[in-house]
């Protein structure tokens, strides 16, 4: 019996109900689990793992939870190391998280408010907030508080990012620039900001104070939250 086969045969066996193409025909995708969305978009399990059981494997976090988080997190080579998950079938789930991503990121297209950090960060976090490694964004803003660039300003190892406050206002400078945001992430998915990044933010205060240029948020991004150093009041 043919691998396909025998996995479609398993799915068959679930209550009408309980299977994931009639539950989201009949109810919706919003009722299907994690696993079950996971399910639908691969199609077909092994000969000793259903598709559901299959799909489970693609959510594990390295620390043995599922979560659908996993699937940003998880790189293709990663994906192909779960029996039954080949490369079409972890290019596909990659390609279903890319369009998550991006998705998240248009509902912003008309513009952002960068006196909220909310919307600096569902705008701008979305591009870095699965990464391996801390990557720092700076966003450059006229008087009006527009965008005039953004650019990843420095790229770290695992918890580790380098940056000085004269490369970030170099840049502000050639840009014109007459308010800053920072933005970075933090690959272990908690934005609790570190001595480190304490540091690192009063100093650029201090040094914006004297250059005349204001470092108007300071945002770190976890997996599914933020930290505004403005919001707590630490600017």
């Amino acid at each position: 019996m043919k691998k396909e086969n025998k996995d479609k045969i398993c799915m068959k066996e679930l209550p009408p109900d309980e299977r994931p193409y009639e539950k989201c025909f009949k109810r919706g995708a919003e009722v299907l689990s994690d696993a079950e969305l996971i399910a639908v978009i691969i199609k077909t399990g092994t000969e000793s793992a259903p598709c559901l059981e299959v799909a489970r494997k693609v959510l594990e976090m390295p620390d043995g939870t599922t979560n659908i988080l996993a699937i940003q997190h998880r790189s293709v080579a990663s994906l192909m190391k779960v029996p039954g998950i080949g490369m079409v079938k972890a290019v596909t789930l990659k390609c279903v998280a890319e369009i998550a991503k991006r998705t998240a990121t248009a509902k912003f297209t008309k513009g952002v408010d960068f006196r909220m950090a909310a919307d600096i960060a569902s705008y701008y976090g979305e591009s870095i907030k699965h990464l391996d490694v801390e990557k720092t964004k700076l966003i450059c803003l006229n008087a009006s508080n527009r965008p005039i660039c953004d650019e990843i300003v420095s790229s770290g190892l695992v918890n580790q990012t380098l940056i000085s406050a004269r490369e970030i206002f170099k840049i502000a400078i050639e840009n014109g620039a007459v308010r800053i945001v920072l933005m970075h992430n933090h690959p272990g998915g908690n934005p609790t900001p570190s001595r480190q990044d304490l540091e690192m933010t009063e100093n650029l205060k201090k040094a914006g104070h004297l250059m005349n240029i204001e470092l108007l948020d300071h945002i770190i991004i976890g997996d599914s939250s933020y930290f505004s150093f403005k919001e707590e009041r630490l600017l």
